[in-house]
């Protein structure tokens, strides 16, 4: 019976959708019809999230819904709030309108397959596995002072930064228009080793989690200099990050009841208050954060940042900085590959160990990320890179069908971390990796500068790992 009635729903369901796009389809053309699913799409993580009873704002394809949503805006303002134009004209082989209904058409492919991948239950045909009990032995006494460490070292490595990147100008990067890549290139190993500054401060407080101790404001002061000192070095995504892995860590030991132990609840914030902060969260976040990013984007091209309220500048905050760049950079991507450098046919992911080694060391070192390689293909005289998103990143591994299998290993990709996540539900430290990991890829999706950020930290945190194997084995 029950059956029956979900076969009905269904076929209703279809009904309806299909009424709806005939309306849409004859009211706005094909475009404003493609642009309704597109919008459907984003909006579909949480509908099933909600659906099942169990909302999780920081579920990996749910929080990434949110960049595919900002990805939405940039086409619905460029198709329908701007003035048509392409921003390189000369290299794409379409007019505006066919050009943006080509992207619209490619994304909604993308989405779909995105949502196609994550809503597999690879659960049934493989087993999700549980790390090593070994890597709980440690204290939150111990994983404190490991976390002071670190933040020294990284202090010791920031410094030597400065004084050898930036010859102890602190706003260089704010008065220059050479890119960041060649201000930092011969200088990777103390970049990663300054990384070790925030990574050392979520190993603290990750040792205070252990110890069951109440995380009050005083706790989470140490964060603010902490950005500060990075968005000196003009990473806005890093700045970014740096907030997402804390505000994810909080999160699920805190507010979202996933941990089978947990410690008491944040001083400042008391128990009624918690549907409001599951709600308001991610909105005053991403208004803080969006105008953050426009703000030092601004700064670092010399533009007026006294113009920062113009309402021009609103998608670029409701889109963190991607308007006018990733979309335009696909389709000069689609346009001249593979005539321009043939298909990598998926080696391009090989490249990412190659930033260990310095550019100073080997002066022929290939190009390393999708932009720098585009940018160099059609603006060999421009600075900088011009990534063309996860579409264009698995384009050039091998045309459209890359395309559709790539979406469906990143949908697959982040179904694991969440299933990953709940398996290993008793371990503060694996919540600390989690949270690096998830940061990068629901962010930045599954492109050569996050699997690069994503080594960093894992090489970062390996310690703990040998630590724990050796407080195991003298307790043994």
């Amino acid at each position: 019976m029950k059956t029956g009635i979900r076969h009905r729903s269904a076929i209703l369901a279809v009904c309806l959708a299909a009424f709806l796009g005939s309306l849409l389809f004859t009211k706005t053309g094909l475009q404003g019809l493609l642009m309704s699913v597109l919008f459907l799409i984003c909006l579909t993580p949480t509908l099933v999230s909600l659906y099942r009873g169990r909302f999780d704002i920081f579920e990996p394809i749910v929080f990434h819904s949110l960049f595919m949503f900002m990805t939405s805006i940039a086409i619905f303002d460029r198709v329908y709030l701007s003035d048509p134009y392409l921003l390189y004209p000369e290299w794409v082989q379409w007019n505006s309108s066919t050009a943006f209904l080509i992207l619209t058409v490619l994304y909604v492919v993308f989405y779909t397959f995105v949502l196609a991948g994550y809503y597999v239950k690879i659960e049934r045909w493989m087993m999700i596995p549980e790390i090593p009990s070994q890597v709980d032995d440690l204290s939150g006494n111990t994983l404190k002072k490991l976390g002071l460490l670190y933040v020294f070292i990284g202090m010791v490595c920031y410094v030597l930064l400065i004084k050898e990147s930036l010859s102890w100008d602190l706003l260089y990067l704010y008065s220059t228009a050479e890119p960041r890549s060649q201000i930092f290139d011969s200088t990777t190993h103390f970049m990663l080793g300054s990384r070790a500054v925030y990574v050392g401060y979520l190993v603290w407080l990750t040792g205070t989690l252990l110890d069951g101790r109440r995380t009050g404001i005083v706790h989470l002061l140490p964060i603010l200099p902490i950005l500060f000192l990075f968005l000196l070095l003009g990473g806005r995504g890093q700045v970014l990050l740096i907030v997402l892995v804390t505000a994810t860590i909080l999160y699920y030991v805190h507010i979202f009841e996933i941990f089978e132990t947990k410690p008491r609840y944040i001083r400042i914030l008391s128990d009624n208050l918690h549907d409001y902060i599951k709600l308001a969260f991610l909105p005053l976040s991403g208004i803080v954060l969006g105008f953050m990013t426009v703000f030092a984007g601004l700064a670092r091209s010399w533009r007026d940042t006294d113009n920062l309220f113009n309402p021009d500048l609103l998608v670029q905050m409701a889109t963190f900085g991607i308007h006018n760049s990733h979309l335009d950079n696909l389709l000069v991507t689609l346009s001249i590959i593979p005539e321009d450098s043939g298909f990598f046919w998926g080696t391009f992911i090989l490249r990412v160990p190659l930033n260990y080694i310095p550019r100073s060391i080997w002066s022929d070192k290939p190009v390393l990320t999708s932009g720098s390689l585009l940018r160099r293909l059609f603006l060999p005289d421009g600075t900088g890179g011009r990534p063309p998103g996860m579409i264009g990143r698995f384009f050039l591994d091998g045309g459209p069908v890359a395309i559709l299998l790539g979406a469906l290993l990143f949908g697959l990709i982040l179904r694991l971390l969440y299933l990953l996540l709940r398996r290993n539900r008793h371990s503060p430290i694996f919540l600390l990796f989690y949270a690096f990991i998830f940061s990068s890829i629901a962010t930045q999706g599954f492109l050569n500068g996050s699997l690069w950020m994503i080594s960093n930290h894992l090489l970062l945190l390996s310690p703990l790992l040998v630590l724990g194997y050796i407080e195991s084995s003298l307790d043994e």
